[in-house]
């Protein structure tokens, strides 16, 4: 028997693009391709790397607080979150690392990807990237 809860939390949701919420990407390939893994949204009503970091920090603070000394916790959001919170949470530059992903000719965020780490005294450990449990 396992004690499992649910916690929604708006602090894992993806970037807040603003106007541009709900925009499909092929027709507007051009005005969203030049910021498609960016964070820099504020001049059309969405958020920064800063305000995402903050908020990124703020979920997982809250998270590891009702956390047990031990538990696992799964957490589910979105790739280009993951992208984010690898330079947020560990200091690892997004580009560069999706950059030796493609030349290793493997997917930085495969669908219904797997990435662990451990989290000690208010400090994220990164461990290792995100694997592709569906296409082993």
């Amino acid at each position: 028997d396992r004690d499992v809860s649910l916690l929604p939390l708006k602090g894992l949701r993806e970037v807040n693009v603003g106007k541009y919420e709900a925009y499909k990407y092929t027709p507007n390939r051009e005005i969203l391709a030049p910021r498609s893994h960016a964070t820099h949204w504020k001049d059309v009503g969405g958020e920064d790397f800063e305000d995402l970091s903050a908020r990124m920090h703020d979920s997982f603070a809250l998270m590891t607080s009702r956390a047990k000394d031990g538990d696992n916790v799964l957490v589910v959001s979105h790739g280009t979150y993951y992208m984010n919170m690898l330079t947020a949470f560990f200091g690892i530059d997004r580009n560069a690392y999706r950059e030796k992903c493609n030349a290793e000719g493997k997917i930085p965020t495969p669908n219904c990807g797997l990435f662990t780490f451990d989290s000690v005294d208010g400090s994220y450990i990164f461990s290792d990237n995100m694997k592709d449990i569906v296409n082993q």
